[in-house]
Formats: C-alpha cells, structure tokens, sequence
C-alpha cells in the first residue's frame, strides 16, 4: 500500500483484525462467513504531506499539519507493523555511483535457511516465529536471560505495548536465526528495537 495516509481511516482500521488473526470475516444480514486471510502488508509514507519532510527548507508543512498527517495512521495500526524503516532521499553522488549490493539469490538463500532451522526447531512444517503461540515462542525460543533483561529494560523506555513485546521478541528470534545463532541475545534484541523504533528514538536524538 503505497501513500498510506491517504487511503480512508475506516479501510486503514479494517486490516487490524485481519494482520492480528489471519481471518478475515464477512457479515451481512443473513449470517456471516470466515476465511484465512494470513499475508504480508508492505506500506510506505512520506514524512509529511509534501513529501520533502527531510530537506528542511524545502518543506512548507507546518509541524500540526505534519502532526495530522500522520496522525492519520492509527497507534494501534502502527503497533501491528512488525518493522519500521526510515529512507532517506538518494544525493546526486549516489545516483552517479554504480553500488554494487547483495545479490537476490544470496539474500533467498539466507531465508531459506533461516526458515527450515524454524521449521526444526517447531518440529511442524511451515512453523516460523511469525507464526507459533508466544508460549511455544518462548519455550523453544531459547532467549538468553541477558536478552530478557534488555527487553525488560526497553519496555518502559519505548512504552511498549503487550503487542509490541511479542513482535519484538519474534523479530529478534527471527535475527538470531538469519546470523545462524542458536541462542537470542541482548545484540539481536537491540537490532528488533532497531527495526521497530527509528523515527521514536530519532525525534528524541533531535
């Protein structure tokens, strides 16, 4: 969903129930019917209505303007994005350098992998962090207790939710096992904070 903000709040509202179950249920006067609905949502939005959020002078939207526009995305939406990434505008040396990045079949190749060490490690096919009870999570998750006291300590400090924990603690399940680590631990903790809360610790930096 690109432009996300200017898609219409009631439609925005109606993807929470389908991202946090994986159903998705039609009512109409005669009865209702539920089907599977479990799928990837990928959204993008500027920083601010003009889109030159970054360029300072650039920008002529004024600080409630920007605060409305993204206001327009729910807390509770936002809580249900398991990560959160900022980009930034490419500078003419960049667009002028050939860059040489990693090569898609690499990347899969990791996935891959990643995903059949979940696969072994749920003893069931198609099991990933995304998808098991938080309480199968944290019995076969082996988290190292100096990844619990990190988590501990980030959830004040980032008032996370209830939500927010869980997918915190999936994502840095899910970052042990793309580096290949049997155990999780404070670093893959911080690199799930990392995905997750950007623009929060940016605004607090400023």
């Amino acid at each position: 969903m690109d432009e996300l903000p200017l898609f219409r709040r009631d439609v925005l509202e109606a993807l929470r129930g389908p991202l946090e179950d994986g159903v998705v249920q039609v009512v109409r006067s005669g009865g209702s019917v539920t089907f599977p609905c479990r799928f990837s949502l990928v959204a993008a939005m500027n920083p601010c209505p003009c889109g030159y959020g970054e360029e300072g002078a650039l920008c002529p939207c004024s600080p409630s303007a920007v605060r409305a526009y993204r206001a327009r995305i729910s807390g509770p939406l936002m809580d249900r994005f398991d990560l959160h990434l900022t980009m930034t505008r490419l500078r003419a040396a960049d667009l002028m350098r050939e860059r040489e990045g990693e090569p898609s079949a690499t990347i899969r190749e990791r996935v891959e992998h990643a995903r059949s060490i979940q696969r072994e490690r749920y003893r069931a096919a198609g099991a990933t962090n995304a998808a098991v009870s938080k309480r199968t999570l944290l019995l076969a998750g082996r988290f190292r207790p100096e990844a619990y006291e990190q988590l501990h300590g980030a959830i004040d400090e980032y008032r996370l939710t209830g939500r927010g924990t869980d997918r915190v603690l999936r994502v840095a399940r899910t970052v042990a096992d793309l580096r290949g680590s049997e155990h999780v631990g404070p670093g893959d903790v911080v690199s799930a904070l990392g995905f997750r809360y950007v623009e929060e610790r940016e605004a607090d930096a400023a």
